[in-house]
């Protein structure tokens, strides 16, 4: 793990950048109030309506607060948790949820949590782990804290599908094949720089501090104890690309064909994982 990767760096650089998590709220509120893949709406949708009244929800890394204020509006009969390590983006979280008595929102470090053994029915992790020092430590401490039976949601990047191309492909998909997967720790520059488009590009990069392949992520899931009730890397969105619509029928016919494999290391060939487990 590189030098760079301590608290108190990232306290100056990341936990404190106002303009970092206020680019966050805009994105948001430019997707209709909540920026999420579909699928992952569909999930916590299915999922929220099964949980009984009063249960406690937990976005651990909420940011600045809009996926949990909006399924707060959503759920009045739930009772919702947002935790950032960020003080900044737990006030701006605040200012956008009041008059909403059913969410509250705290500051608290997931990987060194001080929430109660067994207290959450459900935890959301939305693109929260690639930002995290030790995520397999905060997914041991999401473990203590969901209540037996409790699940989580993760949506995070897929840190083995880092090539590009054809032979970007057979790369990654080498490593998938013979367990060569690692979890690669960068050094993020935190610099937000240009025009808008530029930084909201760089607001997609340069705050990573890991990537976690799919395949790493699932085996620290299972040792941890839980359960993998639901997996994806989303193959799916290939065929809404823009490359999709311009290739020949012979390549859309392989892309299809590629997306329709659900064995292993196809099944990993996504970018994007989406994995709920259950204590």
């Amino acid at each position: 793990m590189k030098f760079l990767l301590n608290k108190t760096y990232l306290e100056e650089k990341y936990y404190k950048n106002v303009e970092y998590y206020k680019m966050m709220e805009d994105w948001h509120k430019e997707h209709g109030g909540v920026a999420i893949e579909g699928i992952v709406k569909k999930l916590l949708i299915s999922h929220l309506n099964n949980l009984p009244s009063d249960s406690q929800v937990l976005e651990m890394g909420c940011g600045e607060g809009s996926i949990i204020t909006w399924l707060a509006k959503r759920y009045p009969y739930l009772q919702f948790l947002g935790t950032d390590i960020s003080p900044v983006a737990i006030e701006l979280a605040k200012s956008k949820s009041q008059g909403i008595s059913n969410v509250i929102f705290l500051v608290d470090d997931i990987e060194n949590s001080n929430l109660k053994d067994a207290s959450i029915s459900f935890i959301i992790s939305q693109s929260v782990l690639e930002h995290l020092i030790n995520y397999k430590k905060a997914l041991e401490e999401c473990y203590r804290i969901l209540s037996p039976g409790g699940r989580i949601l993760i949506r995070v990047s897929n840190g083995g599908r880092l090539g590009r191309g054809i032979n970007g492909f057979i790369a990654d998909f080498l490593r998938y094949l013979l367990g060569l997967n690692k979890v690669v720790y960068l050094n993020p520059t935190f610099k937000l720089n240009g025009n808008k488009e530029e930084k909201i590009k760089q607001h997609m990069t340069n705050f990573d501090l890991a990537e976690i392949p799919s395949d790493v992520l699932i085996r620290d899931l299972k040792k941890i104890g839980y359960k993998i009730r639901y997996f994806t890397t989303c193959k799916e969105f290939s065929l809404k690309s823009d490359n999709y619509t311009k290739w020949n029928v012979i390549k859309r016919k392989i892309i299809e064909l590629y997306v329709k494999f659900s064995i292993f290391p196809f099944s990993h060939m996504g970018r994007t994982t989406i994995v709920l487990a259950e204590k």
